[in-house]
């Protein structure tokens, strides 16, 4: 019987510490994705830097034929952003908010 109680009690444990994180955790989170590509800077940054030419590469916009996005009057840099609805992925919106040439975009 002494097992059990510690089965229930480690359970338990665990149970409250997960509501604890979830509840006083953080709810905001960075995912930060690097991928090495064989191409010049200039090219690649073009292809990322503009909000229209994500839809070539991204994952989410290849697998899902049902996704219907529209812009804003700004297509590339800071301030470009898309919105987007879909069957699968639901709806949302992708703005880019910093832009370094040939090193780095923030979306």
């Amino acid at each position: 019987m002494k097992p059990l109680y510690y089965f229930v009690g480690i359970f338990a444990l665990i149970v409250a510490l997960y509501i604890g994180l979830c509840a006083f955790g953080s709810k905001n989170f960075d995912l930060i994705v690097t991928e090495e590509v064989e191409a010049p800077s200039a090219v690649v940054f073009n292809l990322i830097n503009s909000i229209e030419q994500m839809n070539l590469w991204s994952a989410w916009s290849i697998e899902d034929t049902t996704n219907k996005v529209s812009y804003n009057d700004i297509r590339e840099g800071v301030g470009a952003q898309s919105r987007w609805q879909s069957e699968i992925n639901g709806t949302g919106r992708q703005k880019i908010i910093s832009s370094v040439p040939y090193q780095k975009v923030r979306t």
